[in-house]
């Protein structure tokens, strides 16, 4: 069953386009707010190269105090593909709770994110259908700050499309291997 990220990585993006990108720089960072989120990090352990990013989260982490649902949780959607989402809490937004995804970025704003992050919200709505539809948020997480941003309703829409449709081609050219 596809992973969110390679249908989006082998389908929807040009080819190399991530040839240059550290893949295990965000890997570390996502392990290391997880343990953190768990209790379990030993903040003396972590990477000197990551601990910028780390101390963004942990300022936006006091600063709104979301409660946690889930940290990096495997799910399955019926449409035949399978995800981790970050974060699925419940963030005050205006004093008003709501439920949402959060997915953490150590770089700036992509188009593509919005196609991951409504991926990440079917799975979410699919295995927690009780809870509505949750709102969508990218973390960019930098050197001197963090930046929230919610993903619009046309961007999720637009992005769910998109993801769809690698969806699509993805299980066709399974078939098509067979």
């Amino acid at each position: 069953m596809p992973r969110v990220t390679e249908i989006i990585r082998e389908i929807i993006l040009p080819q190399g386009y991530f040839d240059h990108a550290d893949p295990t720089k965000g890997t570390f960072l996502h392990q290391a707010i997880a343990w953190w989120l768990n209790g379990e990090l030993d903040e003396t352990s972590l990477d000197e190269k990551l601990r910028p990013q780390f101390e963004q989260f942990v300022e936006f982490w006091q600063e709104h105090k979301p409660g946690l649902i889930f940290v990096e949780k495997h799910l399955v959607h019926p449409a035949g593909f399978e995800g981790t989402p970050d974060m699925f809490v419940i963030l005050r937004i205006l004093n008003k709770p709501e439920y949402s995804i959060i997915d953490i970025k150590t770089g700036g704003p992509e188009p593509w994110h919005a196609i991951q992050l409504a991926a990440y919200q079917a799975l979410v709505y699919d295995n927690y259908k009780e809870l509505g539809w949750p709102k969508g948020y990218n973390l960019y997480l930098r050197q001197n700050g963090y930046r929230l941003k919610e993903a619009t309703p046309l961007e999720i829409h637009n992005g769910w499309k998109l993801f769809q449709a690698g969806l699509g081609i993805y299980q066709w050219r399974q078939a098509m291997k067979e």
